[in-house]
């Protein structure tokens, strides 16, 4: 595993490259510009996390995707999930949404729960 580096925010960003097929890192690349351009400045990050982000995925591992939106609706969360699923189905790449808020991602940071951290602090950025 690869050192952790941190951000302004205090935030870890690992420095780990994941495990991601071309066609994969298409995909996360055309789900971005998508969500970016849903989302405009409100989207704050989108992070590939889980087996794939920490360089252990099995034969038949998804690739999980982290969407940080500010003050995300659970509108916004459908709208982002939607995007990915589009994606995921137009490039026949196994991709999976999970969406947050931005503010719901820093609560569970700081209470410590799991998952928010490994994301901050393993979650590789697209």
């Amino acid at each position: 595993m690869g050192a952790i580096a941190t951000d302004e925010a205090g935030r870890g960003a690992a420095t780990v490259t994941p495990i991601l097929p071309t066609a994969a890192r298409d995909a996360l690349a055309t789900a971005k510009a998508r969500l970016a351009a849903e989302f405009g400045p409100r989207l704050r990050d989108v992070r590939v996390f889980g087996s794939r982000a920490w360089g252990q995925p099995s034969a038949d591992s998804d690739v999980d995707v982290a969407v940080v939106i500010e003050g995300a609706s659970s509108l916004d969360r459908g709208v982002a999930t939607s995007i990915v699923a589009d994606v995921a189905v137009q490039t026949e790449t196994d991709l999976r949404a999970m969406v947050w808020s931005a503010a719901e991602l820093d609560r569970q940071v700081r209470i410590g729960t799991r998952l928010a951290t490994d994301l901050v602090t393993r979650g590789v950025p697209i």
